[in-house]
């Protein structure tokens, strides 16, 4: 009745899109998010809005290409720099993505969007997943995880010496995490399988 009412609102019709995306029909939300998108064709959010519905339905390249368009419409938005650079890890473009990273604050952001992090895990580059966690450790020490995976991720590459020097700090500055993480240490000092 709204989009009755309101013809050409674009508004009305990216709401009856999140409605069918938010009850999975994936076709219903990607025609209604089409048609909010001839209404509005450069607003930022409707294109973001396609690109999610294009990744939902498994276009990765399709969503790549809306997130890259959105993203270029305002490079000071940082989710749409968050996600574009997301989808060029998950569609082979590693360097295209961590080409975006431009400052610290930036690395910051990046390190804390865990649908990012997933997609530069599941590149393969765990380089620049080592680069990730090592900002999630200085930002949230306190969370164990953190530690444990950055040591993981250092064992991963070969880096025994980086892993085991990730789990000694760990011990020192998380306390309740010492048993566990000496124990890591001293099994891959040993050569142990961890």
């Amino acid at each position: 009745r709204l989009a009755k009412d309101k013809p050409g609102d674009a508004r009305v019709y990216v709401f009856i899109g999140s409605f069918y995306r938010a009850i999975g029909d994936l076709g219903g939300a990607e025609k209604y998010m089409d048609l909010a998108r001839e209404y509005s064709p450069r607003k930022q959010s409707i294109i973001a809005q396609q690109a999610i519905v294009a990744y939902s339905q498994g276009n990765l390249e399709k969503s790549r290409d809306l997130f890259a368009e959105a993203f270029e419409l305002d490079e000071r938005n940082d989710e749409a720099r968050e996600f574009y650079a997301a989808l060029l890890f998950l569609t082979g473009d590693a360097d295209k993505a961590k080409a975006l990273v431009e400052n610290e604050s930036i690395m910051e952001r990046f390190a804390a969007n865990d649908f990012l992090l997933n997609a530069a895990v599941q590149s393969g580059d765990n380089n620049f997943v080592i680069e990730m966690y090592k900002m999630r450790v200085k930002k949230n020490p306190e969370i164990d995880q953190n530690w444990a995976s950055l040591s993981f991720l250092y064992n991963q590459v070969g880096d025994k010496a980086g892993a085991v020097a990730t789990l000694k700090e760990a011990a020192e500055k998380r306390p309740s995490f010492s048993k566990i993480a000496l124990c890591i240490a001293g099994n891959i000092e040993a050569g142990k399988a961890v």
